[in-house]
């Protein structure tokens, strides 16, 4: 008798992907599977950089058993492994863990999903980068998690999505200071682009608000970071800068942004237009 336990999240693939280079993964804490798994689940896909993919095997890729969503699937079986491989962008979409019990025994099947990614961002200094999919290879790509564990530099998660199903909410209750500094980059982020386009500069409420958070971000920040008044202001310039690349209105929404914080921060530093 056969009995299969599988347990799985797929996200589609998506146009972009903004991230947070500061921020870290809670799969970069546990470095499981299962938690890998949650967190596509509740944060979807994910951007990273790694050894993995074309340029890191001798061999060509092969077409695997299975397909995702629909789309068929590379992956490599015995394949020999470069001397020297590059580390590549990638985003990843999917992570699977599938226990096969035959009789008395049992086989732990465990796999990760993604697909080759490009960075798109202008600015090399902002640590909020835009990444795309690969014009070149749109191939989807299956490693043995235990590859994806050995040869992946780093993880990062996603300050806003495209995807309605996955809302990114940052939380404060972190351990590390780094992580929670990074958090109040992506949360004022995400505000300054739920705040209506012309609100932003209406002279009035509006505008009022939108200064108004830009400060309180200031005053947090500053106070993380042991008073230091310009580290805190290079932060809210370095958001100010990842809003052009979060969204569709993304340069008009930093032009006005750089009028309505005219003077937010302090008597060592404060924002100018």
């Amino acid at each position: 008798m056969i009995a299969q336990t599988d347990i799985r999240f797929l996200c589609s693939i998506p146009k972009k992907l903004i991230v947070n280079e500061e921020a870290r993964s809670d799969f970069s804490l546990s470095l499981k599977i299962e938690t890998l798994i949650k967190e596509l689940e509740v944060r979807g896909p994910m951007n990273g950089l790694a050894q993995i993919g074309p340029d890191s095997y001798v061999e060509k890729p092969v077409v695997l058993k299975g397909k995702y969503k629909g789309q068929p699937v590379l992956g490599w079986k015995g394949a020999t492994r470069k001397k020297v491989a590059k580390q590549a962008n990638f985003i990843l979409i999917g992570a699977q863990r599938t226990i096969i019990a035959v009789s008395e025994t049992s086989k732990i099947l465990e796999l990760v999903y993604f697909i080759l990614s490009i960075d798109i961002t202008p600015n090399t200094r902002s640590s909020i980068r835009t990444h795309i999919p690969s014009l070149t290879d749109r191939n989807i790509y299956a490693i043995s998690f235990k590859s994806f564990h050995d040869y992946i530099y780093d993880l990062y998660p996603p300050v806003v999505s495209d995807d309605k199903d996955h809302k990114v909410k940052p939380s404060l209750a972190l351990a590390k200071p780094h992580l929670i500094l990074s958090q109040l980059k992506a949360k004022l982020l995400e505000d300054f682009i739920r705040l209506p386009l012309a609100s932003i500069i209406d002279k009035g409420d509006g505008e009022k608000n939108c200064k108004a958070t830009a400060q309180q971000f200031f005053n947090s920040y500053k106070s993380a970071v042991n008073g230091k008044s310009e580290v805190a202001g290079h932060a809210l310039s370095d958001v100010c800068d990842g809003v052009q690349f979060a969204c569709k209105d993304g340069k008009l929404r930093k032009a006005y942004l750089i009028r309505a914080l005219n003077l937010v921060g302090d008597a060592d530093w404060f924002f100018q237009q």
